[in-house]
């Protein structure tokens, strides 16, 4: 019956699976790291006992809660792998996002050069898509390479571009804060 209430296209392994993964990325947000990593864990554990392929967005909130946990090599890893998909998916938004993400945890890997040319290809994979949301954080997270590559004065356009960005949001940018 439950199968039937939720459609053909979800099993209720992936429903299950996707409840885990959503509870582990709420936790994760709150910086319940420890709580949240159970959860994704599940989530992954159930996908691939069912045979399901872990969507990657699935594997960029893995990469989000690894790189809270200062183990930047495996969140590089997820990061990594949920680009590919979302580009060969063609979703350039989310690819942008991930391969912003790759930029991070390559900074606190120290390898600064591939970080910052991560992080601007996040900002130039953001150029002249209709949805402008994650715009102004790509931005800042490019100006944080920068700084950490020793350009300040490039790093400084780039908070000015990304704050700038963000007031012409048409909604409050939960970033604001974050990027002033």
């Amino acid at each position: 019956e439950l199968r039937q209430l939720i459609g053909g296209s979800l099993s209720l392994a992936a429903l299950e699976a996707r409840a885990h993964t959503e509870l582990g990325a709420l936790f994760g947000s709150r910086d319940m790291t420890s709580t949240a990593l159970k959860h994704m864990r599940a989530g992954v554990a159930i996908l691939e006992a069912n045979g399901l392929a872990q969507p990657p967005v699935l594997l960029n909130n893995m990469g989000n809660i690894y790189l809270k946990t200062d183990r930047p090599a495996e969140a590089l890893g997820f990061y990594t792998r949920a680009r590919e998909q979302f580009v060969a998916d063609g979703d350039r938004f989310r690819a942008s996002l991930a391969r912003s993400n790759e930029g991070r945890a390559l900074l606190q890997l120290g390898r600064v050069e591939e970080a910052v040319q991560a992080l601007e290809q996040g900002v130039e994979w953001q150029e002249g898509l209709t949805n402008r949301a994650y715009y102004p954080t790509a931005v800042s997270k490019a100006a944080i390479g920068h700084a950490a590559a020793g350009n300040r004065q490039r790093a400084k356009a780039r908070f000015q571009e990304a704050l700038a960005a963000s007031l012409a949001l048409e909604h409050v940018d939960p970033f604001e804060g974050e990027i002033r």
